[in-house]
């Protein structure tokens, strides 16, 4: 997948990494309910021969997500995680798309009274959803260091 907008990360923590990854795995929630899936944060752990990575990601709406990916690293007495917060980049495409059609739409209905005001209104809740999407990003990289007690 094809990523937009990286934000990197890196801290250390005095944990080791099992307990990093148990403390990640106890994040990984399911919510219930009419808005269940804004709740969600999903925790995936992967243990390759060259070391130990995890992924969260939260759905931001119509099954775009939010995510975070990292690796531990142990040295001497601590824990280096290291990683980076993205936003996928449909996410973007769909917003420029979006607004390059309610503008054109706009223009070619400006006539009428009515119409810019709909297709702007459009382009305002684009506009929402990608700064949405941007904070849960920036939420996701949050819980890690919450979770694993970063030391900057």
């Amino acid at each position: 997948m094809v990523a937009f907008l990286e934000k990197h990360f890196e801290f250390t923590t005095p944990l080791s990494i099992s307990e990093c990854v148990d403390r990640l795995r106890d994040k990984s929630t399911r919510g219930y309910g009419l808005f269940a899936s804004k709740r969600d944060i999903r925790v995936n752990i992967a243990q390759p021969s060259y070391g130990t990575s995890f992924d969260l990601n939260r759905d931001v709406g119509r099954s775009l997500y939010a995510e975070v990916f990292g690796e531990f690293s142990r040295e001497n007495d601590i824990t280096r995680v290291k990683g980076f917060g993205r936003m996928p980049l449909s996410i973007f495409i769909m917003f420029v798309w979006m607004c390059f059609i309610s503008c054109f739409i706009m223009y070619a209905l400006r006539n009428l009274d009515w119409i810019p005001l709909i297709f702007s209104t459009g382009i305002v809740m684009g506009v929402i959803f990608f700064i949405i999407t941007l904070k849960n990003r920036d939420n996701l990289i949050k819980i890690v260091k919450q979770t694993l007690e970063a030391n900057e």
